[in-house]
């Protein structure tokens, strides 16, 4: 069940075992306590999730929500996503959310990862070109567009076969 004035208030009526699993509390601690989830939720993440919840409900159309939860385990975050669907009573009501959440730290590290190592190979002064196993450009730094003359949306899913000068 959810409250009107707080999308973030209301009776927790199911809670799926892993999350114990993951974050290291009972399904049985959000059941008692509908206020656990809240201040489980990072900081920074409440603007976000009241929005999204927000318009879940009143657009009554399904959402997807990205999160953080403290994780009892280690005193870490873990990055949730989950996609709830509103429950619509025979009133017409919405009497509820359904959703199922999915733990996507990991992704979401290799992102950030990802987006650290490319930042850091173009701001290095070696030329640095990448390929995937098929001998594809991948990635092209500054300084490789610097030396070659190529842009790196030039040789972008093209073969390095292209810089050979024929001498």
């Amino acid at each position: 069940a959810v409250s009107e004035g707080d999308p973030h208030r209301g009776q927790v009526t199911f809670v799926g075992g892993r999350l114990e699993d993951l974050l290291g509390y009972r399904p049985a601690e959000f059941l008692a306590d509908p206020e656990l989830w809240g201040r489980l939720l990072h900081p920074d993440d409440w603007p976000g999730i009241t929005e999204s919840t927000r318009h879940v409900l009143a657009s009554r159309s399904r959402g997807i929500r990205t999160y953080r939860l403290l994780s009892r385990k280690d005193g870490t975050y873990r990055w949730m996503e989950d996609r709830v669907v509103p429950q619509i009573g025979e009133t017409g009501a919405v009497i509820g959310l359904f959703g199922v959440a999915r733990d996507i730290t990991e992704q979401r590290l290799s992102e950030s990862e990802r987006g650290r190592f490319a930042s850091a190979m173009q701001q290095i002064g070696d030329s640095v070109l990448i390929t995937n196993r098929n001998g594809t450009i991948e990635f092209a730094n500054a300084a490789f567009a610097e030396m070659t003359g190529y842009a790196a949306d030039e040789v972008l899913g093209r073969t390095p076969r292209l810089l050979r000068s024929g001498k």
